[in-house]
């Protein structure tokens, strides 16, 4: 199903994990609570709209931001690009290469992303339209937060929405 923009705005990113986990040492769900956490201002975020406000008035260049919570801020500040490998960074949330070791530092990630050409319109179009991803039916994305990511920066940027394919659930 399509989601139009003012749908793509009240959909909620919410984490279906205790942020507790936070404090268990080398938890393998840490870079994913981490990373929600910078995402959401600790948790306070819940709605796209909010998060997309936030960021509109807070800096990328986050002083929290390390080698493991990197990757949805890196979404909304490089958003779709062209040639991406998924192995070295998961930052469109591929599943294919679950284990972290191949994940790419803070500063290899940053000057990664900043080398590749952004997708074009019509090439996001059709990726969006090739990877629908899983939404409840309470409007709390279930996956796809990655893309999400990546559309927030645009609507950040002033670039044009371009609609995503959703499931619910």
């Amino acid at each position: 199903m399509e989601v139009s923009e003012e749908d793509f705005l009240n959909l909620k990113i919410i984490s279906n994990i205790d942020p507790k986990i936070l404090k268990i040492h080398d938890h393998p769900k840490i870079p994913y609570v981490s990373s929600l956490q910078i995402l959401t201002n600790n948790f306070r975020l819940q709605y796209i709209s909010e998060i997309i406000d936030y960021w509109r008035e807070n800096k990328f260049d986050n002083k929290n931001l390390n080698d493991l919570n990197w990757m949805y801020l890196y979404c909304i500040k490089y958003g779709f690009l062209e040639n991406l490998d998924s192995k070295n960074i998961n930052i469109y949330g591929s599943w294919e290469y679950t284990d972290r070791k191949y994940n790419l530092k803070l500063t290899e990630a940053d000057k990664y992303l900043s080398s590749l050409t952004p997708m074009t319109d019509e090439k996001i179009k059709d990726f969006l339209m090739n990877r629908p991803f899983d939404v409840m039916n309470t409007g709390v994305l279930n996956d796809g937060t990655h893309r999400c990511c990546a559309m927030i920066g645009r609507i950040i940027r002033n670039e044009k929405y371009i609609n995503l394919y959703v499931n619910y659930r």
